[in-house]
């Protein structure tokens, strides 16, 4: 359409000359009679040299012409068979022009496009978010780009990407040039993708479950086999391996709960922890509280979870047990915290009798330090 409208514009430009020439020849023409014949030839000569050069710029102009056509062409061949889809549309939804490739995206003949409403093509339930943005496009003029589906011949559904600029149509009037790309395949694999997830996600929280459950057997396995057993001493060995079964549990009970199955949240889980000790012991919790400090949104991975709630484990029952004698009163404080190196800084302590003079956990004896001390190396914090 644009071709035509400049080799029209061209034609007419011709005939204006022509007759703009016609005027100018016949007004010479009744002067010369008056002239002498020596200025006559001096004018007749420079006539023909004016023609000569008149005659070489129309040829460049020929030429200039021609190669302007073949890039026209050229553009409006890349234009048609572009691997993207391009439309231009007026402020009030009508498409204005098309390419070939939006019309065998639509399965249409380019003719049944234009002058048509584009949320014709636009699947109903994606119409508002495509008004949302076209309406955001002429408001603010910030391109956009955004999803939806649109719809084939016949009903079929299927995913584009709309990349909307404003623009202005032959008249000057505002418009939008929207560049549509097929992502039905790419939206295929991320939902297969998704799927997947959802599934490997499923089994894993299924795994949780039964690890849990199976921890939960053997730790009342203890609890009958605690039942028979009178010596006060091998009893209460009985309850410390209780203890560290239950925080092992804990930890995937509350992978099983939780959102993200890589981390769990710390400060849930060590209330948990500290309230599965004091029912196991039976601790006198009028006397004794404990304070609870950790970090909002501090999430750790399984990895370090198990020796983090073994180490609080020990640590606490052996405050519960031993910081505060002959019935003292007293607070057990738990803290967690993320230092400026991004490290994870782990805290037991209490304000009862403290640890005996000369003590040194390396050269403790007991099963439960030893375990602190091994797990603490483990993850490298000594």
């Amino acid at each position: 359409m644009t071709i035509k409208k400049d080799r029209f514009a061209g034609v007419e430009l011709r005939r204006k000359a022509k007759e703009i020439a016609r005027g100018k020849i016949a007004q010479l023409s009744e002067n010369l009679e008056a002239m002498p014949p020596e200025e006559t030839r001096k004018i007749l000569h420079e006539m023909e040299v004016r023609c000569i050069d008149l005659e070489m710029q129309n040829e460049e102009l020929r030429r200039a012409q021609v190669e302007l056509e073949k890039s026209r062409a050229r553009y409006f061949d890349l234009y048609d068979l572009a691997p993207v889809g391009y439309v231009t549309v007026s402020e009030n939804g009508l498409i204005l022009e098309a390419n070939l490739t939006v019309a065998i995206l639509l399965g249409l003949d380019r003719s049944a496009l234009i002058k048509k409403p584009i949320t014709r093509f636009v699947f109903p339930e994606d119409q508002d978010h495509h008004y949302l943005n076209f309406k955001q496009l002429f408001k603010a003029g910030v391109p956009q780009v955004y999803e939806l589906r649109m719809l084939r011949r016949g009903g079929a559904t299927f995913w584009v990407q709309l990349a909307e600029i404003m623009v202005q149509d032959a008249e000057g009037a505002p418009a939008c040039r929207i560049a549509i790309s097929d992502i039905t395949a790419r939206k295929i694999a991320e939902n297969a993708i998704q799927a997947s997830l959802k599934e490997k996600e499923i089994l894993l929280r299924e795994v949780n479950h039964r690890v849990k459950n199976n921890l939960q057997i053997i730790n009342g396995l203890y609890n009958l086999q605690a039942e028979k057993i009178r010596d006060k001493e091998v009893k209460n060995i009985f309850k410390e391996s209780q203890a560290r079964v239950k925080a092992i549990s804990l930890v995937h009970e509350k992978l099983y709960q939780a959102r993200d199955l890589s981390k769990i949240n710390m400060e849930e889980y060590v209330k948990s922890l500290v309230q599965s000790i004091q029912h196991l012991f039976a601790f006198d919790m009028r006397k004794i509280s404990v304070d609870i400090n950790v970090e909002n949104n501090i999430n750790i991975g399984i990895d370090l979870i198990v020796n983090c709630g073994l180490i609080i484990n020990e640590l606490a029952t052996n405050a519960f047990k031993y910081a505060f004698p002959d019935g003292r009163i007293g607070v057990i404080s738990i803290g967690l915290r993320k230092s400026a190196d991004g490290e994870y800084v782990l805290t037991v302590s209490d304000n009862g009798v403290g640890m005996p003079k000369g003590f040194n956990i390396a050269a403790s004896k007991t099963l439960g330090l030893e375990l602190v001390w091994l797990l603490a190396n483990q993850m490298g914090s000594l």
